[in-house]
């Protein structure tokens, strides 16, 4: 079964690569799983999914917070084979779930997903083609794909008319004129997210947080309408708060990270992000994605009051010159680690690991593939012997 990475940048067509994948499955007679890590995103890629296949395909949303009497008739016809297209949260991997044939499984920004969340999905069927979908890979998967165990499609072009994102160290000496530009932007009607990394102030923790940008930004930007979004903030609050930004009766959205995947607004063209340095690379390329969706250049502002650390700083100089969602993955593998490859943590770099760094031996790998792609040819029979033995090491064939 394939074991897929459809890697590209945020907006470049995953989702539409994803659609036609499901629509052979459908066709087939079998049935697709698309799993979200949250359920603002499950909403959207359920109502995309409905606008695009009509009624010709059955398509049901399962997620967290769907009522007990709405759950029971949708595990039915999962287990009858009814639905063919399923997109919910984790509540696809509840115990209660039962597929009667599901035949792909499409995991979406799956640097969000741990381990055994991937593969539990994966074990409601029987060879289950796997699909996962990401802007940046966590650094684990990238080393993974150097071994054989997944394979990389990597869509490089952005659809047309894309002007691409700008991004911006800020410090205090230029805090000024970023508040500047950001007001001339609101001022010709575009939208802006503030990102911050708590809600409120921490006696522990000396960050910016959700109340006191809000009270500050407040005085600045007076003639602008600004509202706040969180993890406090009760289901319905967030899809009003949502909605109303969308529906542009909100300039200015200050959050915390809730809006990093699975939003979609046009019109927003600047992102701020305060104490940059707290966020994985990998989270503020996610972030910027928000913004540069459609005809206008997008703008990202990495915000700090402080000086920042040498090394912080070129840290961060990663995303200033590349909107490689690849090159950014590469840059956290660097500074992360690959983690555990027989195991399920994520980052680090493990004492026990005896494998090689896809940095250092780069030429053993080409040269490794290249001895083996011989040997294959030249003694097929002992080659697929030496494979079989492999695959009844579970170590090996569960490491996604």
């Amino acid at each position: 079964p394939m074991m897929r990475l459809i890697q590209g940048d945020v907006g470049c067509g995953k989702t539409t690569l994803a659609m036609l994948a499901a629509l052979v499955a459908a066709n087939q007679g079998h049935q697709v799983a698309l799993m979200c890590p949250t359920e603002s995103l499950a909403r959207q890629h359920y109502q995309n999914f409905k606008n695009i296949f009509n009624d010709s395909i059955n398509i049901e949303l399962l997620l967290g917070s769907t009522k007990p009497k709405e759950r029971k008739p949708i595990y039915e016809n999962l287990k009858n084979g009814k639905i063919q297209i399923i997109i919910g949260t984790h509540s696809l991997i509840q115990e209660s779930v039962e597929f009667e044939s599901l035949q792909l499984a499409i995991i979406d920004e799956q640097h969000k997903f741990g381990v055994s969340q991937r593969l539990k999905l994966l074990d409601k069927g029987k060879s289950v083609h796997c699909m996962i979908m990401s802007a940046t890979p966590i650094p684990r998967t990238l080393q993974l794909s150097q071994f054989g165990d997944l394979d990389i499609s990597t869509i490089v072009t952005m659809p047309k008319g894309r002007k691409g994102i700008k991004t911006r160290i800020v410090e205090k000496e230029n805090y000024e004129k970023y508040l500047s530009f950001l007001k001339t932007r609101l001022s010709l009607g575009e939208q802006a997210y503030v990102v911050v990394p708590i809600i409120e102030e921490s006696e522990v923790l000396n960050l910016n947080n959700v109340s006191s940008i809000e009270t500050a930004y407040k005085k600045y930007f007076k003639e602008n309408k600004i509202a706040v979004l969180h993890g406090k903030l009760k289901s319905e609050e967030k899809e009003k708060v949502l909605k109303d930004f969308s529906d542009k009766k909100i300039d200015l959205l200050i959050s915390t990270t809730v809006i990093e995947v699975g939003i979609n607004v046009i019109n927003a063209t600047v992102m701020s992000i305060y104490n940059p340095e707290r966020f994985g690379l990998s989270s503020l390329h996610q972030l910027r994605g928000r913004v540069g969706r459609g005809e206008k250049t997008g703008f990202c502002f990495l915000v700090s009051y402080k000086k920042l650390p040498p090394e912080s700083k070129d840290r961060l100089k990663v995303l200033e010159e590349s909107n490689d969602g690849f090159i950014i993955a590469q840059a956290d593998l660097e500074n992360r680690g690959e983690g555990d490859l027989f195991g399920e943590s994520q980052s680090g770099n493990q004492s026990s690991n005896k494998l090689a760094s896809i940095f250092m031996h780069f030429d053993l790998f080409n040269q490794v593939s290249q001895d083996l792609a011989k040997f294959e040819k030249q003694n097929a029979d002992s080659f697929n012997h030496i494979i079989n033995k492999l695959l009844e090491d579970k170590n090996i064939s569960t490491t996604i």
